[in-house]
């Protein structure tokens, strides 16, 4: 008798070959596939613990990550903004990534039951104003 198991399509395992995928697209501002990528509603909160989440469909994300991307991350004296930290950052130790977790700047990644998505940002003050203004 054939049996048809329902199955979920599985994502990339592996976090640094899945951070390639995420890193290139989001270089070029490939929306498209930042999307399939991404874990929704995507999050985001302000740097305190006590600020509020703030939810974001996929109709909503392309603006948002827009301006994200262009926030100051704090890592150096520069002022490398949230993609020139991806520009610099090619693979990530597994000495820094979780079983199911891993921070690169201001962004989280997390390990769901169908692979590794971005689920997560943290935005400062200033991109919360300057989306307002978009």
């Amino acid at each position: 008798f054939p049996v048809t198991i329902a199955s979920e399509e599985v994502g990339i395992q592996d976090f640094n070959a899945f951070y390639s995928q995420f890193r290139t697209a989001a270089i070029k501002k490939d929306w498209t596939t930042l999307k399939t990528l991404t874990q929704f509603p995507f999050e985001t909160r302000g740097e305190l613990d006590g600020d509020p989440i703030i939810k974001y469909n996929e109709a909503q994300f392309t603006k948002a990550m827009d301006v994200f991307m262009n926030q100051y991350a704090g890592l150096d004296m520069e002022g490398s903004s949230e993609l020139n930290i991806l520009e610099k950052t090619k693979t990530v130790p597994k000495s820094d990534q979780q079983a199911d977790y891993v921070r690169v700047s201001n962004l989280e990644f997390r390990k769901t039951k169908t692979g590794w998505k971005f689920a997560f940002a943290y935005f400062v003050e200033d991109t919360y104003a300057a989306l307002k203004k978009k």
